[in-house]
């Protein structure tokens, strides 16, 4: 079996491609690790849930670090302005305009993003990213890094995100910029994950009943609708919706014998298996990337 790097065509950068990732032998592993740590990360944080638990805020979170580090003074066609913002997640069909800026207002709020004038011209605003937000920003590297740790534990690329190294992250997100468009794709061709990415916190939803599901005996994920709502901060009835949706697809069925119980259809665990190993290809794409920046960085500082 073949577990190397290929060349990416388009920048000449060696990368694991996610056929590759999925047929190794401790992928189960891997996933089920990154299925966990994922549901711990934000239990119990409100405003995370429902920030990074939907599809469409998780990619506006991560492009708002994407657009600030690869903004350069000289330029201003890189300013990351709320109007830059719109019009990259509009062009990959992402959000409206009207929801962006009410989930930009609410960033600001909870002090995780700034605005400050632009030089030279004050009436454009830049989004700057607060500590809490580069900090999660951090956290969430590491949690997208650390399967692919497991996979490949003797690979030195992973050892950075995993230390929360704040100049792997720069160059990442530098990175990062340029695949976005490659995820929208990924996501856009996966209707099952984008059925629980388009519900408030519905990914966590569907973590938190994947990890139920993996650690028990028979498969069947035994997490009450009250538990899953707190967990996550929505309402019963939001979660009965979600998973409603879910079933109307095929996705799941409910176990009535043992308290309703969740099964997860196989074709939701092909799904979940195929989204998460997109999502390392695309890690250890941008990860040699990074770490190729960082070493022409740092020859060029003798450090």
């Amino acid at each position: 079996m073949n577990t190397g790097r290929m060349l990416d065509p388009a920048s000449g950068t060696p990368f694991r491609p996610a056929r590759h990732i999925i047929a190794h032998p401790r992928f189960a592993t891997a996933r089920n690790a990154y299925i966990g740590q994922l549901s711990a990360l934000y239990s119990g944080k409100p405003f995370l849930s429902h920030m990074m638990g939907e599809a469409v805020r998780a990619v506006m979170f991560g492009l708002i670090i994407c657009l600030h580090v690869n903004y350069r003074p000289d330029d201003r066609a890189s300013q990351p302005t709320l109007a830059k913002l719109k019009r990259t997640l509009q062009a990959y069909g992402l959000t409206s305009p009207r929801r962006v800026e009410a989930l930009i207002a609410r960033l600001i709020q909870v002090g995780y993003l700034r605005t400050e004038a632009a030089p030279g011209d004050r009436r454009a605003r830049l989004l700057v990213p607060c500590a809490p937000m580069i900090e999660h920003d951090r956290e969430w590297l590491a949690l997208h890094y650390a399967p692919l740790a497991v996979l490949f534990p003797d690979d030195p690329a992973y050892r950075r995100p995993l230390a929360h190294d704040p100049a792997f992250q720069r160059e990442q997100r530098r990175a990062a910029g340029g695949t976005i468009s490659h995820s929208a794709q990924a996501l856009a061709t996966n209707p099952a994950i984008i059925l629980f990415g388009s519900h408030a916190a519905g990914f966590l939803i569907l973590a938190a009943l994947a990890d139920s599901a993996i650690h028990a005996d028979d498969g069947i994920a035994r997490l009450p609708t009250a538990e899953l709502a707190r967990r996550f901060a929505v309402s019963r009835a939001h979660v009965r919706r979600t998973l409603a949706a879910a079933r109307a697809q095929g996705l799941l069925t409910f176990d009535a014998a043992e308290d309703r119980g969740v099964v997860l259809a196989p074709s939701l665990w092909s799904a979940i298996d195929r989204f998460i190993a997109e999502s390392m290809e695309r890690h250890d794409l941008t990860a040699m990337r990074a770490l190729r920046a960082l070493d022409a960085s740092e020859a060029d500082t003798g450090d």
